[in-house]
């Protein structure tokens, strides 16, 4: 039994644990639903229509971001810091700080977007007769999703995580999926595609806000009502802390969104579309650190403002090592076998530079994984406007290198860029955790989860592609037998991975074995 952690960090990692195990099934069920949406999208109808639909919901994305604004992860942070510092008294001001200036901001783009369709479809080189009122359509929805991710944060700050996973993470990522079959089944076009990706979206809000307004109510009993600061020096406070975080996450939504929105607009929505499917996965790799960093992010919340450095370094650590053991093998695989992965989509998305694209989004992500959670600890360490700066050059990189890269060489431009970004960013947070706080998320952990990666997935897909032996059957019988002795070193080092704070989600014959083992070191 590993014994180089404290009784206390492993009581926080139990409750990380017990929140990410929730949130990880709900994220996998979302990424699977999300990856399934671009597969039906891109076999159901025709590149230009895949590719309009996809630089669309990008755009739409990145409003969603710049209408809340930073105002989520600001909830978070000072839902949970003024309970603990016994300021529950100010929690309404916050919260009505947060709700008005995202209603406002998001009905205000909504009408721009109505306005201003047609021009704005032009700018983003969306070359469709429907562009225009796929636009209106999604701008109407702004409002709702924008809301919707407010109020999911809102019980995200109350250690409420069912919510977002059974919301957004379940309900809304699957009622998209299906809605694109059904349209492709009765034959519509691009605008029905829309609608049906728009319209969970405005479901969510129905079913979100309400739910968040009964957790605040059950937990405003144990409010004080009395002792409130100045409602505008709390909105003071609150504005100060949430306008880097909002500047920073729309950058972050740039980084993600922006070489799409820029493919589309140079080279036209065909490659958008093919550059979409060949970097989907990087999604589903992200929902496994989503699924950690939610829960993540309001234990260091409460830990981070107590100093207890050893603490949050083991949580820390220990859920870096988590997300890479969900999340590595997946970029892994997919990396190793990249031509078999597009063949996913249709023949009209193998080559096109695909391949490139997706080993060189795989390595990224692989890399992004093993840094973990450092932006959240940064922001909820107070450091967001650190945040924001590194947040800004990743967006400015990424950009700029889209504009010289994809001209020069096309989508493997794009995602050439995408990674420089990535990298540079998680470089820059590393760099200041490391040296303001002292942490690190290199750990005996981490390096157990990348060698037994590397040697069960990539090792030996790599050599049957070598070998000209990489065929379906056999890169079903490699990955089937990596995933037996991949599994067999994850429970060889159970310790090491503090396996056993998951042992109350875990089915009680696994649980008593791992106490067992507990028991007897």
């Amino acid at each position: 039994m590993n014994t180089s952690i404290s009784t206390e960090s492993r009581a926080q990692l139990a409750r990380v644990a017990r929140g990410g195990a929730l949130n990880l099934v709900g994220a996998l069920v979302a990424a699977i639903a999300g990856f399934a949406l671009v597969v039906v999208v891109a076999r159901a109808f025709s590149p230009t229509t895949a590719g309009v639909l996809f630089a669309s919901t990008s755009v739409f994305l990145v409003v969603v971001s710049l209408a809340v604004f930073g105002a989520d992860t600001g909830l978070i942070q000072f839902i949970l810091r003024f309970e603990e510092g016994g300021r529950s008294a100010d929690i309404p001001t916050v919260l009505r700080s947060a709700r008005r200036p995202v209603l406002v901001t998001s009905v205000a783009i909504a009408a721009a977007v109505l306005l201003f369709a047609g021009p704005l479809s032009d700018l983003l080189g969306l070359d469709h007769p429907r562009s225009p009122a796929v636009l209106r359509v999604l701008g109407v929805t702004v409002p709702f999703a924008a809301m919707a991710q407010l109020a999911l944060s809102e019980t995200r700050a109350l250690s409420r995580m069912r919510p977002t996973v059974l919301i957004d993470n379940l309900f809304r990522a699957t009622a998209q999926t299906i809605a694109a079959v059904i349209v492709g089944l009765l034959g519509g076009g691009l605008l029905m595609l829309s609608v049906g990706w728009a319209l969970p979206y405005v479901m969510s809000a129905a079913l979100a806000i309400p739910t968040a307004r009964w957790y605040l109510r059950r937990q405003s009993r144990r409010w004080a009502e009395v002792g409130a600061a100045d409602p505008a020096e709390v909105r003071r406070e609150f504005r100060h802390y949430t306008w880097p975080r909002g500047v920073a996450r729309v950058s972050q939504i740039v980084v993600q969104r922006a070489d799409i929105i820029i493919i589309a607009a140079m080279l036209g929505a065909a490659p958008a579309a093919i550059y979409t499917a060949a970097t989907r996965f990087v999604v589903v790799g992200q929902m496994s650190a989503q699924a950690i960093s939610n829960v993540l992010m309001p234990r260091l919340a409460q830990l981070l403002p107590r100093r207890d450095m050893v603490v949050v370094s083991d949580v820390f650590k220990i859920s870096t090592a988590w997300s890479m053991a969900v999340a590595w093998p997946l970029y892994a695989v997919i990396a190793s076998s990249a031509s078999l992965y597009l063949e996913v989509f249709g023949e009209r998305y193998v080559g096109n530079d695909g391949v490139p694209v997706v080993v060189t989004m795989s390595v990224a992500m692989m890399i992004t994984t093993a840094a973990g959670a450092l932006d959240s600890v940064l922001l909820m360490s107070g450091r967001s406007m650190a945040s924001l700066v590194n947040g800004l050059v990743a967006a400015s990189l990424n950009v700029a290198l889209c504009l010289v890269l994809i001209p020069w060489i096309g989508i493997v431009g794009a995602a050439i860029a995408w990674a420089v970004a990535v990298l540079v960013r998680n470089l820059l947070a590393f760099i200041l955790v490391r040296h303001d706080l002292g942490l690190t998320p290199l750990s005996p952990a981490a390096a157990l989860v990348a060698v037994a990666v590397i040697g069960c997935y990539v090792v030996p897909l790599v050599a049957l592609s070598v070998l000209g032996l990489l065929t379906v059957s056999g890169f079903a019988v490699a990955v089937f037998v990596g995933t037996m002795v991949y599994a067999a070193i994850i429970w060889r080092g159970r310790a090491t991975l503090e396996l056993r704070v998951f042992r109350s989600v875990l089915p009680k014959w696994l649980a008593r074995r791992l106490d067992e083992d507990a028991a007897a070191a």
